[in-house]
This record gives structure tokens, sequence and C-alpha cells, in this order.
């Protein structure tokens, strides 16, 4: 979709020293939220990939924790949708150390794109599509009878 940049392809397949040399050796550095033209950062990557020892030197470097991408997504959301446990672990954990606050749900004191976007959690949501989910069944089964009275 987007070329990668080079620090995001390093992060995305697991390069270290690649990484920790763009980000501490090269001339010019490149910034640790740098985003690419997705708007995402290195962390993102990452997080997506599972790859500890490189969010561990992101982090140790200072890199923000819930930048947003084009879609709304924070590291913490790509980490989850790839189902890499570890990488929200330690999320979490330095998100607690820096003082971060705002999220409720799965991931607090992260913030997930549910609630980023819509002000709810994963949980509130589930629950609001169920009792959206009632309401149309019900809906739908009082139309079949009115119908089937009307015949």
């Amino acid at each position: 979709m987007f070329a990668p940049e080079r620090l995001h392809e390093a992060c995305r397949k697991g390069f270290l020293e690649e990484a920790v040399f763009l980000l501490d050796k090269q001339t010019p550095r490149v910034d640790v939220d740098a985003l690419d033209e997705g708007g995402r950062t290195a962390l993102h990557f990452a997080s997506g990939w599972g790859r500890m020892d490189i969010i561990s030197a992101l982090i140790e470097r200072g890199a923000s924790l819930e930048p947003r991408d084009k879609w709304g997504k924070a590291p913490v959301d790509w980490a989850r949708q790839a189902d890499q446990t570890g990488a929200v672990t330690v999320l979490r954990i330095e998100a607690i150390h820096r003082g971060t606050t705002g999220g409720r749900g799965a991931v607090a004191p992260l913030a997930t794109f549910l609630e980023h976007a819509l002000g709810k959690t994963e949980e509130e949501v589930k629950k609001d599509m169920d009792t959206f989910s009632k309401q149309a069944y019900a809906r739908y089964a009082a139309a079949d009878q009115r119908e089937s009275n009307g015949k």
C-alpha cells in the first residue's frame, strides 16, 4: 500500500542492529517517531510483528506509545490485532511507568482504537451490539407475527 521507510521496514523484519544504527548513528539520525505515509511509526511495526527487542529499543529512545495511524490505530491495536500479547504487556507496563491515563478497557492505561474513535471500551461496544441485535430480532419477529396474522 505504501512504500516502507527504512526504519519501519527494519522494525517489521526484526533487524535490531539496523534500527539502532538508524536511530543512533546515521547522519542525520532518524526520529524515533518518524511517520510513514500511512501515519505509522516504527513502534506500530515492531508491535504488530512482536519484535520484543526492537520494542524495548524504541521505548528506551522515547517512542510515543499512542500515535494514531491514518486508520486511528495505535501500536497497541496492531499488537492486539496480531495476537502479540507480549507486546501488549510491554506497552501497558511502559504506559504505567510514564503515567499514561485515559484507557479504560483491556489495554488500560492505553486506549484502544474503539476508545479513541467512539469513547467506548470493547466490552461496551459488544454490549451495545448485543442489545441492538436483540432489538432487531424482536422487531423482525413482531413483523413476522403481524404478517402471519394477516394471512
